[in-house]
């Protein structure tokens, strides 16, 4: 895919840049990514755990 968007002419193709804004702050694209990654991961990890905990769980009745 090239970078350069032909039918924008001179304006800056948004999707392509080195940093993006969120929320009023600006953020490297790949820290942003690496941290999205990693926090997702981490997230379905504690849920997996979680889950896996409940299903182990010696029922009292």
């Amino acid at each position: 895919m090239e970078q350069n968007d032909y039918r924008r002419g001179k304006k800056p193709n948004v999707f392509f840049g080195l940093q993006k804004r969120y929320f009023g702050f600006k953020f490297g694209v790949f820290t942003f990514d690496t941290s999205v990654l990693i926090a997702s991961m981490l997230g379905l990890l504690v849920l997996l755990h979680w889950i896996l905990r409940k299903q182990l769980e010696v029922r009292r009745s």
